[in-house]
């Protein structure tokens, strides 16, 4: 298909091997995407009220394609995300850049 998926970033996948490896899934940062940063962030910030260590989120995964001739280092979304980040607006979880 040519369509991307429909993801709810609150929808908790876990693992069968391990069932406190629990793993959320956002729309990711597209351009000319707008409102996925705002859910991000909602998201975090919501996770980060949370007492519980359990539902605290311990790492972001953050995946982005690597950049072809021409085009941008990082898409829009991605660089308001990590400036969020540096500014300390996203607390003290760590970000793990994966390139694809």
């Amino acid at each position: 298909h040519d369509k991307p998926g429909e993801v709810s970033i609150d929808h908790e996948f876990t693992s069968l091997q391990n069932k406190r490896f629990v793993l959320h899934d956002s729309k990711g940062f597209k351009p000319g995407e707008k409102d996925n940063l705002t859910v991000v962030r909602d998201f975090i910030d919501r996770r980060r009220a949370m007492p519980d260590l359990k539902n605290k989120l311990h790492a972001i995964w953050l995946c982005f394609e690597i950049p072809r001739a021409g085009g941008r280092l990082l898409e829009t979304g991605v660089e308001q995300f990590l400036t969020s980040k540096h500014k300390g607006e996203l607390g003290n979880i760590p970000i793990i850049a994966v390139f694809t």
